[in-house]
């Protein structure tokens, strides 16, 4: 009877914790890919002027936006973020803090991919008299093999 890769009594060093087998679960990995976040932070007073850019390190796909402030807004706080110079929100809610608040729940983007050649800004449309820093948390989908190099 041919044995399953993945039956591990007869290797117990390679039980992790959850009791995969540590070379599987590297190339289910390899694979899928790694969550990441990018952050932005800003100075200490908030304006509507574009941030510096950002040029990503490897290409990937955004999964959604999360703002916070140090000091919460006295009316809602709204920001954009721009892909070469465009709204990545053409139709969805762009990411907000409520008035009162210090964060804003994660807001899914329209446009998701990015390349490394890719020019991302933070832009605030409405400061909601929120004192900063404004910490923009983009969280993104990396292929593993992207991060390696050896992705095309």
């Amino acid at each position: 009877m041919k044995k399953d890769a993945r039956d591990l009594r007869d290797r117990p060093h390679l039980v992790h914790d959850e009791g995969a087998d540590f070379n599987y679960a590297a190339h289910r990995r390899s694979h899928m890919g790694e969550i990441k976040v990018m952050t932005y932070t800003s100075k200490a007073t908030l304006d509507t002027n574009a941030s510096t850019p950002i040029y990503p390190i490897v290409p990937g796909r955004i999964i959604s936006v999360r703002l916070n402030v140090a000091g919460a807004p006295s009316s809602t706080l709204t920001c954009d973020i721009l892909k070469d110079g465009a709204s990545i929100y053409t139709v969805s809610s762009k990411p907000t803090i409520a008035s009162s608040a210090l964060y804003g729940d994660p807001a899914v983007p329209d446009v998701r991919d990015f390349t490394t050649s890719t020019k991302l800004q933070v832009q605030l449309t409405a400061t909601g008299s929120a004192t900063g820093p404004l910490v923009v948390q983009i969280k993104c989908f990396v292929a593993i093999e992207t991060q390696m190099g050896t992705a095309s």
